[in-house]
């Protein structure tokens, strides 16, 4: 499940604490994309109102739903959870 509540700060010091760090605003657009620049979703290039995230709901987000929930919906590079499984 992913980690909700966690302040960017926070992430930065688990992320320096575990030996890595962030990824930079490119590296995050890229592994979104899968590496093609022409997909808009992180599913490809065409919308899937079944891929989309849950919508929110009288100004709360649904709970985090596990990401073995959501194989299915990895990108070319295998990637999950890319929108829409906690608050963004």
């Amino acid at each position: 499940m992913p980690v909700t509540g966690v302040s960017l700060d926070e992430a930065r010091a688990f992320c320096a604490w575990a030996g890595g760090r962030l990824p930079t605003t490119v590296e995050w657009q890229a592994a979104a994309q899968a590496g093609d620049a022409t997909n808009v979703f992180p599913w490809g290039r065409d919308d899937d109102a079944r891929k989309r995230p849950a919508a929110v709901r009288r100004g709360r987000t649904p709970a985090p739903t596990p990401s073995d929930v959501l194989k299915p919906y990895a990108n070319a590079l295998g990637i999950y959870d890319l929108v829409g499984n906690v608050w963004q």
